[in-house]
């Protein structure tokens, strides 16, 4: 088995994604915008923009399925469309109240 150590720190890509907090996804359940700690973003350079978590990353990856939550892909069950379908729809589509805006 195979363990991936994740960084618990924001890289600099992550900052810059999420300049407002410092690097971390905002913590939706404060009426402020302040980091959650626990979702740092991960990112580098060559990460696509809306990567939606594909390389790992816990505050992009969270911020996809906010994305699907509101945009009601997705079910008590997991997703109504594939995961591909709807990263492609993350994508392309202007983001829906979600953290990272950037492009």
């Amino acid at each position: 088995m195979t363990v991936i150590k994740l960084p618990t720190v924001p890289t600099d890509e992550g900052r810059r994604r999420y300049a407002d907090t410092d690097g971390y996804y905002p913590d939706r359940s404060l009426h402020t915008r302040s980091p959650d700690i626990y979702s740092p973003c991960t990112c580098v350079a060559g990460c696509a923009p809306r990567c939606g978590g594909k390389c790992h990353c816990t505050a992009c990856g969270l911020d996809f399925k906010v994305y699907c939550d509101v945009a009601r892909l997705l079910t008590p069950d997991g997703l109504k469309v594939s995961e591909e379908d709807a990263v492609a729809r993350y994508r392309e589509e202007a983001p829906i109240q979600t953290a990272y805006v950037g492009r």
